[in-house]
């Protein structure tokens, strides 16, 4: 069950998995499970914009909780796989580089307040090295989540050409 549930977190749409409990019998064994989604935050890059999907319970076709993990984490990949996926990741990577610029502008707002305060040419070349080294650093974190958005892209688009356009069959 660990796995499943390990499995569903790490899914890009998925920003969170509760466990449900019934709240008319006073037990601590959960009664199933729903998922907070980041559909609705990455919804201007392409997602859904659906905050929750359908919770999933214990039911006579799920009698164990496993099941239910399975069924929720089908859900989830039939729903949310695609563009849901595609969308949640560009949205951390567009939240790396923007906390990457907001680093680099503070330092550079730094150094310009340390450039004002102590006008002495050394000082002033310590800062500007100081600067730098932050810019790139900066610079490579926004190069690494490029570079983890491309992969992910990659794999995206080699699964969807894996499926084929095959579906998995909905039991009605």
């Amino acid at each position: 069950m660990g796995d499943v549930a390990r499995t569903i977190q790490a899914l890009p749409a998925v920003s969170r998995l509760s466990q449900i409990h019934n709240r008319h019998v006073i037990s601590p064994k959960p009664t199933g499970f729903y998922v907070t989604l980041r559909c609705y935050k990455s919804e201007q890059h392409g997602g859904c914009g659906k905050q929750q999907e359908q919770p999933v319970l214990l039911s006579q076709n799920r009698p164990i909780l496993l099941a239910c993990l399975e069924e929720l984490q089908s859900q989830i990949e039939q729903k949310h796989g695609g563009d849901c996926a595609k969308a949640a990741k560009t949205l951390e990577s567009a939240d790396e580089t923007a906390q990457a610029f907001e680093s680099a502008h503070r330092t550079s707002r730094a150094a310009e307040g340390l450039l004002a305060c102590a006008p002495s040419a050394p000082d002033a070349m310590m800062r500007l090295r100081d600067a730098t080294l932050h810019a790139a650093a900066a610079n490579k974190v926004t190069l690494e989540a490029e570079q983890r958005k491309d992969v992910a892209e990659k794999e995206v688009q080699d699964l969807k050409r894996e499926l084929g356009g095959k579906r998995p069959r909905v039991e009605a």
